[in-house]
Protein backbone atom coordinates (compact mmCIF):
# COMPACT_ATOMS: atom_id res chain seq x y z
CA UNK A 1 0.00 0.00 0.00
CA UNK A 2 1.34 3.38 -0.89
CA UNK A 3 1.97 6.33 1.73
CA UNK A 4 -0.37 8.54 -0.07
CA UNK A 5 -3.72 7.21 0.97
CA UNK A 6 -2.85 5.31 3.83
CA UNK A 7 -3.36 5.87 7.76
CA UNK A 8 0.18 7.27 8.46
CA UNK A 9 -0.51 9.76 5.48
CA UNK A 10 -3.48 11.16 6.61
CA UNK A 11 -2.00 11.43 10.50
CA UNK A 12 0.96 13.61 8.74
CA UNK A 13 -1.15 15.91 7.47
CA UNK A 14 -3.73 16.24 9.92
CA UNK A 15 -0.41 16.65 12.44
CA UNK A 16 1.22 19.02 9.50
CA UNK A 17 -2.15 20.90 9.28
CA UNK A 18 -2.65 21.87 12.92
CA UNK A 19 1.13 22.89 13.33
CA UNK A 20 0.42 25.49 10.72
CA UNK A 21 -2.94 26.96 12.34
CA UNK A 22 -0.67 26.97 15.44
CA UNK A 23 2.41 28.69 13.80
CA UNK A 24 0.46 31.25 11.72
CA UNK A 25 -0.24 33.56 13.47
CA UNK A 26 3.18 33.93 15.38
CA UNK A 27 4.63 34.49 12.01
CA UNK A 28 1.61 36.87 11.34
CA UNK A 29 2.36 39.00 14.24
CA UNK A 30 6.34 38.68 13.45
CA UNK A 31 5.71 40.51 9.95
CA UNK A 32 3.31 43.23 11.11
CA UNK A 33 5.71 44.12 14.01
CA UNK A 34 8.76 44.08 11.50
CA UNK A 35 6.09 46.11 9.25
CA UNK A 36 5.54 48.65 11.72
CA UNK A 37 8.95 49.22 12.74
CA UNK A 38 9.88 49.82 9.35
CA UNK A 39 7.31 52.63 8.98
CA UNK A 40 8.30 54.43 12.07
CA UNK A 41 11.73 54.06 11.21
CA UNK A 42 11.06 55.99 7.61
CA UNK A 43 8.67 58.65 9.51
CA UNK A 44 11.35 59.54 12.10
CA UNK A 45 13.81 59.61 9.52
CA UNK A 46 12.10 62.39 8.18
CA UNK A 47 12.66 64.13 11.55
CA UNK A 48 16.63 63.06 11.56
CA UNK A 49 16.75 64.62 7.88
CA UNK A 50 16.79 68.21 9.13
CA UNK A 51 20.04 70.12 9.26
CA UNK A 52 20.80 74.06 8.52
CA UNK A 53 23.08 73.40 6.05
CA UNK A 54 21.20 70.81 4.23
CA UNK A 55 17.50 72.23 3.94
CA UNK A 56 15.55 73.09 0.96
CA UNK A 57 16.05 75.84 -1.28
CA UNK A 58 13.04 77.74 -2.35
CA UNK A 59 14.10 80.15 -4.48
CA UNK A 60 15.50 77.29 -7.35
CA UNK A 61 12.06 75.47 -6.73
CA UNK A 62 10.36 78.63 -7.82
CA UNK A 63 12.81 79.27 -10.65
CA UNK A 64 11.77 75.86 -11.85
CA UNK A 65 8.10 76.33 -11.67
CA UNK A 66 7.99 79.71 -12.84
CA UNK A 67 7.94 78.24 -16.89
CA UNK A 68 5.01 76.01 -15.66
CA UNK A 69 3.57 78.98 -13.92
CA UNK A 70 2.91 81.08 -16.69
CA UNK A 71 1.38 78.93 -18.82
CA UNK A 72 -1.32 78.56 -16.77
CA UNK A 73 -2.53 81.69 -15.99
CA UNK A 74 -6.78 81.97 -13.75
CA UNK A 75 -8.06 82.70 -16.78
CA UNK A 76 -6.93 79.22 -18.42
CA UNK A 77 -5.38 80.65 -21.22
CA UNK A 78 -3.30 77.97 -22.18
CA UNK A 79 -1.97 77.11 -25.59
CA UNK A 80 -2.97 73.91 -27.11
CA UNK A 81 0.69 72.51 -27.75
CA UNK A 82 1.71 72.72 -23.86
CA UNK A 83 1.74 69.55 -21.75
CA UNK A 84 -0.05 69.90 -18.76
CA UNK A 85 -1.55 67.96 -15.68
CA UNK A 86 -5.32 67.53 -15.46
CA UNK A 87 -4.71 68.56 -11.69
CA UNK A 88 -3.02 72.25 -12.73
CA UNK A 89 -6.92 73.15 -14.43
CA UNK A 90 -8.18 72.72 -10.92
CA UNK A 91 -9.38 75.17 -8.55
CA UNK A 92 -9.40 78.70 -10.39
CA UNK A 93 -9.48 80.24 -7.28
CA UNK A 94 -6.74 78.47 -5.17
CA UNK A 95 -3.81 80.97 -5.66
CA UNK A 96 -2.12 83.61 -3.38
CA UNK A 97 -0.06 86.11 -4.56
CA UNK A 98 3.70 84.97 -3.21
CA UNK A 99 5.57 87.55 -1.49
CA UNK A 100 9.07 87.87 -3.02
CA UNK A 101 10.22 90.05 -0.28
CA UNK A 102 11.81 87.61 1.97
CA UNK A 103 13.42 88.71 4.72
CA UNK A 104 17.02 87.50 4.81
CA UNK A 105 18.68 85.38 7.68
CA UNK A 106 20.33 86.87 10.41
CA UNK A 107 21.43 86.39 13.91
CA UNK A 108 18.98 86.93 15.97
CA UNK A 109 17.84 84.54 18.01
CA UNK A 110 14.08 84.29 17.25
CA UNK A 111 11.29 81.66 17.81
CA UNK A 112 8.30 80.83 15.82
CA UNK A 113 5.85 78.83 18.07
CA UNK A 114 3.31 76.64 15.67
CA UNK A 115 0.29 74.59 16.99
CA UNK A 116 -1.53 71.58 14.62
CA UNK A 117 -4.58 69.93 14.54
CA UNK A 118 -7.04 72.52 16.16
CA UNK A 119 -8.49 73.86 16.79
CA UNK A 120 -10.04 72.97 20.21
CA UNK A 121 -10.71 73.74 24.10
CA UNK A 122 -7.08 74.05 23.96
CA UNK A 123 -6.32 76.25 21.20
CA UNK A 124 -8.32 78.88 23.52
CA UNK A 125 -5.82 77.75 26.84
CA UNK A 126 -3.12 78.76 24.43
CA UNK A 127 -4.42 81.89 22.97
CA UNK A 128 -5.39 83.29 26.55
CA UNK A 129 -1.81 82.03 27.77
CA UNK A 130 -0.01 83.75 24.48
CA UNK A 131 -1.96 87.29 25.16
CA UNK A 132 -0.34 86.93 28.48
CA UNK A 133 2.55 87.16 27.08
CA UNK A 134 2.11 89.53 24.18
CA UNK A 135 3.36 86.62 21.76
CA UNK A 136 1.89 86.01 18.03
CA UNK A 137 2.37 82.14 16.62
CA UNK A 138 1.01 80.12 13.86
CA UNK A 139 -2.21 78.26 13.83
CA UNK A 140 -2.32 74.60 11.11
CA UNK A 141 -5.57 74.27 11.50
CA UNK A 142 -7.82 71.22 10.09
CA UNK A 143 -11.47 70.98 9.49
CA UNK A 144 -13.81 70.98 12.90
CA UNK A 145 -17.66 71.00 12.15
CA UNK A 146 -18.83 72.89 15.47
CA UNK A 147 -20.25 76.50 16.49
CA UNK A 148 -17.49 76.74 19.24
CA UNK A 149 -14.45 75.34 16.66
CA UNK A 150 -16.24 78.04 14.09
CA UNK A 151 -15.14 80.91 16.77
CA UNK A 152 -11.85 79.60 17.66
CA UNK A 153 -11.10 80.46 14.03
CA UNK A 154 -11.81 83.62 14.17
CA UNK A 155 -10.20 83.68 17.60
CA UNK A 156 -7.31 82.98 15.95
CA UNK A 157 -7.76 85.55 13.16
CA UNK A 158 -8.77 88.46 15.57
CA UNK A 159 -5.92 88.40 18.17
CA UNK A 160 -3.16 88.94 15.38
CA UNK A 161 -1.71 85.49 14.80
CA UNK A 162 -1.59 83.53 11.62
CA UNK A 163 -3.63 80.62 10.43
CA UNK A 164 -2.67 78.01 7.89
CA UNK A 165 -4.14 75.28 6.30
CA UNK A 166 -3.05 72.20 7.82
CA UNK A 167 -5.84 69.38 6.30
CA UNK A 168 -9.28 68.70 5.96
CA UNK A 169 -9.65 65.40 6.62
CA UNK A 170 -5.97 64.71 7.95
CA UNK A 171 -6.12 61.60 6.31
CA UNK A 172 -2.54 60.85 5.51
CA UNK A 173 -3.74 57.73 2.81
CA UNK A 174 -6.40 59.80 1.34
CA UNK A 175 -4.70 62.76 0.64
CA UNK A 176 -1.36 62.06 -0.29
CA UNK A 177 -2.67 59.63 -2.91
CA UNK A 178 -1.84 61.55 -5.47
CA UNK A 179 -1.66 65.61 -6.28
CA UNK A 180 -5.20 65.80 -7.14
CA UNK A 181 -6.42 64.29 -4.10
CA UNK A 182 -4.15 66.68 -1.99
CA UNK A 183 -5.57 69.51 -3.89
CA UNK A 184 -9.45 68.33 -3.43
CA UNK A 185 -8.83 68.32 0.38
CA UNK A 186 -6.60 71.56 0.75
CA UNK A 187 -9.16 73.64 -1.25
CA UNK A 188 -11.90 72.49 1.11
CA UNK A 189 -10.01 73.18 3.94
CA UNK A 190 -8.36 76.78 2.55
CA UNK A 191 -12.15 77.91 1.14
CA UNK A 192 -13.61 77.12 4.51
CA UNK A 193 -11.08 79.43 6.25
CA UNK A 194 -11.63 82.15 4.05
CA UNK A 195 -15.52 82.00 4.37
CA UNK A 196 -15.55 81.70 8.56
CA UNK A 197 -12.54 84.15 8.85
CA UNK A 198 -12.43 86.22 5.79
CA UNK A 199 -8.76 85.58 5.59
CA UNK A 200 -6.96 83.80 2.46
CA UNK A 201 -4.08 81.74 4.17
CA UNK A 202 -1.23 81.82 2.24
CA UNK A 203 0.89 79.40 4.76
CA UNK A 204 0.63 75.48 5.39
CA UNK A 205 1.87 72.59 6.57
CA UNK A 206 1.76 69.36 5.26
CA UNK A 207 0.60 66.60 7.97
CA UNK A 208 3.32 64.42 8.96
CA UNK A 209 5.45 67.09 7.64
CA UNK A 210 6.47 67.88 3.90
CA UNK A 211 8.44 64.68 3.11
CA UNK A 212 6.85 61.33 5.13
CA UNK A 213 6.30 57.90 4.72
CA UNK A 214 2.75 58.16 2.97
CA UNK A 215 4.14 60.77 0.30
CA UNK A 216 7.62 59.72 -0.58
CA UNK A 217 6.32 58.81 -4.39
CA UNK A 218 4.83 62.05 -4.91
CA UNK A 219 5.57 64.73 -2.64
CA UNK A 220 8.07 66.48 -4.95
CA UNK A 221 5.24 67.05 -7.66
CA UNK A 222 2.74 67.79 -4.50
CA UNK A 223 5.51 70.81 -3.21
CA UNK A 224 5.96 71.85 -6.80
CA UNK A 225 2.07 72.35 -7.70
CA UNK A 226 1.60 73.92 -4.22
CA UNK A 227 4.17 76.35 -4.62
CA UNK A 228 3.25 77.48 -8.17
CA UNK A 229 0.13 78.25 -6.91
CA UNK A 230 1.76 80.57 -4.54
CA UNK A 231 1.63 78.73 -1.29
CA UNK A 232 4.47 78.72 0.88
CA UNK A 233 4.84 75.65 3.64
CA UNK A 234 6.94 75.57 6.71
CA UNK A 235 8.30 72.03 8.59
CA UNK A 236 9.97 72.32 11.82
CA UNK A 237 13.21 71.75 13.42
CA UNK A 238 12.27 71.41 16.98
CA UNK A 239 9.76 69.53 18.68
CA UNK A 240 7.57 69.70 21.53
CA UNK A 241 7.24 65.76 21.71
CA UNK A 242 3.50 65.99 23.08
CA UNK A 243 2.32 63.27 20.63
CA UNK A 244 4.57 60.68 22.93
CA UNK A 245 2.73 58.42 24.69
CA UNK A 246 2.63 59.30 28.36
CA UNK A 247 4.49 62.90 27.90
CA UNK A 248 3.92 65.40 30.35
CA UNK A 249 4.75 69.18 31.27
CA UNK A 250 8.07 68.39 32.44
CA UNK A 251 8.55 65.99 29.48
CA UNK A 252 7.72 68.62 26.95
CA UNK A 253 9.73 71.34 28.29
CA UNK A 254 12.65 69.54 28.77
CA UNK A 255 12.28 67.97 24.68
CA UNK A 256 11.82 71.51 23.52
CA UNK A 257 15.19 72.40 25.43
CA UNK A 258 16.93 69.01 24.22
CA UNK A 259 16.21 69.80 21.10
CA UNK A 260 17.72 72.95 20.36
CA UNK A 261 20.93 72.63 20.11
CA UNK A 262 22.63 75.82 18.52
CA UNK A 263 19.51 77.29 16.32
CA UNK A 264 19.16 80.44 16.65
CA UNK A 265 16.34 80.91 14.27
CA UNK A 266 13.58 78.00 16.36
CA UNK A 267 10.33 76.69 14.59
CA UNK A 268 8.90 74.40 17.53
CA UNK A 269 5.88 71.76 16.65
CA UNK A 270 3.20 71.61 19.13
CA UNK A 271 0.04 70.75 19.10
CA UNK A 272 -3.89 72.33 20.10
CA UNK A 273 -5.90 69.01 19.66
CA UNK A 274 -8.26 68.75 22.49
CA UNK A 275 -6.51 65.35 23.84
CA UNK A 276 -2.95 67.71 24.01
CA UNK A 277 -3.65 69.30 27.71
CA UNK A 278 0.19 69.44 28.75
CA UNK A 279 1.11 71.35 25.58
CA UNK A 280 -0.75 74.57 26.85
CA UNK A 281 0.49 73.17 31.19
CA UNK A 282 3.75 73.73 29.64
CA UNK A 283 3.40 76.88 27.48
CA UNK A 284 4.18 79.26 30.64
CA UNK A 285 7.52 77.33 31.57
CA UNK A 286 8.54 77.22 27.58
CA UNK A 287 8.22 80.44 26.57
CA UNK A 288 10.04 81.96 29.57
CA UNK A 289 13.00 79.27 28.96
CA UNK A 290 13.15 80.71 25.88
CA UNK A 291 13.24 84.80 27.10
CA UNK A 292 15.40 83.60 29.71
CA UNK A 293 17.95 82.69 26.46
CA UNK A 294 17.32 85.78 24.88
CA UNK A 295 15.17 84.83 22.57
CA UNK A 296 12.07 86.84 20.78
CA UNK A 297 8.72 85.54 19.01
CA UNK A 298 6.98 86.23 16.49
CA UNK A 299 4.70 84.21 13.86
CA UNK A 300 5.24 82.94 10.51
CA UNK A 301 4.69 84.85 7.49
CA UNK A 302 4.91 84.94 3.79
CA UNK A 303 7.81 86.94 4.33
CA UNK A 304 9.94 84.55 6.64
CA UNK A 305 11.98 81.93 4.83
CA UNK A 306 10.31 78.45 5.71
CA UNK A 307 12.69 75.99 7.91
CA UNK A 308 11.85 73.00 5.61
CA UNK A 309 13.03 69.30 5.59
CA UNK A 310 16.08 68.21 3.02
CA UNK A 311 14.18 67.71 -0.33
CA UNK A 312 15.68 65.30 -2.41
CA UNK A 313 16.59 65.38 -6.11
Amino acid sequence: MSYFGSVKFFKHLILTVGLLIIIFPYILSVYLVLENKELKNQTNSTYNNISNENHFNLDELLLKTVEASEQISKEKDISTNQEISPYQLKYDDLYVERKMKVKSNSNDKIVYLTFDDGPSQRTLEILDNLDKYNIKATFFVIYKDSEASSETYKEIVNRGHTIGVHSYSHDYIKIYNSVEDYLDDFYKMFKYIYETTGVKPELFRFPGGSINAYNSDNYQEIIAEMIRRGFTYHDWNVVSGDTIKGATKDSIVNCVINGIKDYNKVVILMHDSFEKKYTSESLSNVIEMFQNRGFSFDKLDGTIKPYIFSYIQ
